[in-house]
């Protein structure tokens, strides 16, 4: 209620517009005080909570099977010797050898034993850290349970009930219309739960630059708020859109709150509330506000990748993609214009020929122009964040999404529409479900074949801070050249530097390769401290070293002696690409023991 009647104060005492500026400066600064003060208490709540402990809580997620254990979400009622506690939520830790076949479910109150772990911060320079994505779920930590007794089960009724019940419904009937890895794909698109996709297919998404397929965004947003008016809007527009705005916060629900979904329909309420109350809608204030509710809800959510991609990739769509749009056809234009004035005597008798098949073109090129024009705008700001945060950069995302686009459309309303007739008629639900499935099977054969592409998951160094700030005033600069030169004191700036390039091009060449050699003599005839860094790898060990000369070398890489994961490719790389090498002069192995070497390659 608070986030409500703040946004509601902000909107009426501003009057706010397009006041980009003003919404940057709230978001950053509720952002810090919120952080600030989320940081004392969730530091408060980790120090009171004792090492070996005794609590009662109840069990707010299903078990997530990881092979050796099973890992549960609980929200604590009691914990001994320290009372009842509030919103305090743990993840919890069952060894299969534990469980003697009476296994947790959702809704059960438990009594546990065990040992508390405080959240983990990153091990190694620049690597991930496991506090900050907790906090970011609002979870104190772990407990690795000792022993456990159920009291009682069914404890959780009314709307989180019935979300879990819808989402394990929809759950079981999409894998039971569709096949095993169709299924798995059906429910990561539609409700972004992405437990049961398999790693292959994972990694095909990652590479082909389309995970964020797998991740609810602002399009099931916008098909939900489409078909919801369109069916209810016959009757009474303004309570065909007060049931959209509690369906949308329904969904967000379904869908675990998660920071993209919460972004699209906290814009679409606030677009709703609009058409409501009978004012105009700015898309603009929409986006500002609904991260200043998202960062007042949750301020962790700033250090959370699907925000920050969520907005990047907005952003860029709202005010990049009309001018790439009108550039494509502006060169489009000029290629048909010189085209026709080439073969034009020749295509005259063939006119009527081709104004048959003008019209289907036309839309075919415009659909392509679009989906290639709203891919590069969202791209143009997302490449510094995934550059920064994952260490790859892409050449070939255009093409993979321009080919997944237009069937990630038809599957995502397709597979709403499948589940709906699923609930009411079954077998006509298993008909369109055929349809379904092919369209899944066509779009991981695009994923596959995608990340396949030469260039299209290139690793590189993490790119500083300064580096991207460059990258994004550079983008800034070029999209609004044109009201630059519209103002007479830049446009003046301009000319004048124009004149002195083309007046003093050669000497200016000549100065700048002469700058940058001797940087670069300087750089290397400077000498550097001796660096050693002890890389934490787990079991097993690794150093590297950085010599006064700029040589790095590796000593063993670590590795694992149980289990399939990669050391090297996921602590190992990411962390010498946070220290800025991309190449290893020497590489010294202390002995070849698999907890040393094992990864290494």
């Amino acid at each position: 209620m608070g986030v409500i009647i703040l946004t509601c104060a902000i909107i009426k005492i501003f009057k706010l517009k397009r006041r980009i500026g003003f919404i940057s400066a709230m978001i950053c600064i509720i952002a810090i005080i919120q952080i600030n003060i989320s940081e004392k208490n969730y530091g408060e709540v980790i120090s009171k909570i004792p090492e070996e402990i005794k609590l009662q809580a109840v069990v707010i997620s299903d078990g997530i099977d990881n092979e050796y254990k099973y890992t549960y979400v609980v929200k604590v009622i009691k914990i001994e010797n320290e009372g009842t506690q509030k919103d305090i939520k743990l993840k919890l830790d069952l060894k299969v050898n534990k469980l003697k076949g009476n296994i947790p479910k959702f809704g059960d109150i438990i009594e546990i034993i065990g040992i508390y772990e405080k959240p983990r911060e990153a091990r190694n320079y620049g690597g991930f850290d496991y506090r900050d994505y907790l906090k970011s779920k609002r979870i104190y930590g772990t407990i690795e349970c000792k022993n456990y007794s159920i009291l009682s089960t069914n404890n959780i009724k009314g709307v989180n009930k019935f979300i879990y019940l819808v989402q394990n419904n929809l759950k079981d009937n999409m894998m039971k219309i569709l096949d095993e890895e169709q299924g798995a794909l059906c429910v990561g698109i539609l409700i972004g739960d992405r437990e049961k996709i398999s790693d292959k297919t994972e990694e095909d998404f990652k590479k082909s630059n389309l995970t964020h397929l797998l991740a609810v965004s602002g399009s099931h947003i916008t098909y939900i708020i489409v078909a919801l008016t369109s069916v209810i809007g016959k009757a009474n527009r303004k309570i065909s859109n007060i049931f959209t705005i509690i369906f949308l916060i329904f969904f967000m629900g379904l869908t675990e709150f998660t920071a993209s979904v919460m972004r699209a329909s906290i814009m679409g309420i606030i677009t709703l509330i609009a058409s409501i109350i009978n004012r105009k809608s700015d898309t603009v204030n929409n986006l500002g506000l609904s991260s200043i509710i998202l960062l007042i809800y949750n301020p962790y959510f700033l250090l959370d990748a699907g925000f920050l991609l969520s907005y990047a990739g907005t952003i860029g769509i709202i005010f990049f993609s009309d001018k790439i749009k009108n550039f494509i056809q502006k060169i489009i234009l000029k290629e048909k214009k010189n085209l026709d004035d080439v073969k034009g005597h020749k295509r005259h008798s063939k006119i009527i020929e081709i104004k048959k098949y003008r019209i289907i073109i036309n839309k075919i090129l415009n659909s392509l122009i679009d989906s290639f024009s709203i891919t590069v705008a969202a791209n143009l700001l997302i490449i510094p964040i995934i550059a920064y945060m994952f260490n790859t950069i892409s050449f070939t995302f255009w093409i993979s999404n321009i080919l997944a686009a237009p069937i990630m459309e038809l599957v995502t309303i397709l597979g709403f529409i499948v589940y709906f007739i699923s609930i009411i008629f079954p077998i006509f639900a298993e008909f369109l479900g055929i349809i379904l499935n092919f369209l899944l099977t066509v779009l991981l054969k695009i994923a596959e074949l995608s990340s396949m592409l030469p260039g299209s998951s290139m690793c590189i160094k993490t790119p500083s801070i300064g580096f991207c700030s460059t990258y994004y005033l550079i983008i800034f600069l070029i999209f609004r050249i044109k009201e630059l030169k519209q103002c007479k004191k830049v446009s003046n700036i301009i000319l004048k530097i124009k004149r002195y390039i083309n007046k003093y091009k050669l000497k200016i060449i000549v100065a700048t390769i002469l700058l940058a050699l001797s940087v670069n003599c300087i750089i290397r005839i400077i000498p550097n401290n001796l660096r050693i860094y002890f890389v934490d790898v787990g079991q097993g060990d690794c150093t590297l070293i950085k010599t006064i000369q700029n040589k790095t070398i590796l000593i063993d890489g670590g590795g694992s002696e149980f289990g399939n994961f990669d050391v090297g490719e996921s602590i190992l790389l990411p962390y010498l690409l946070d220290r800025n090498i991309n190449k290893i002069d020497y590489l010294m192995v202390s002995h070849f023991d698999s907890d040393h070497v094992g990864r290494i390659i």
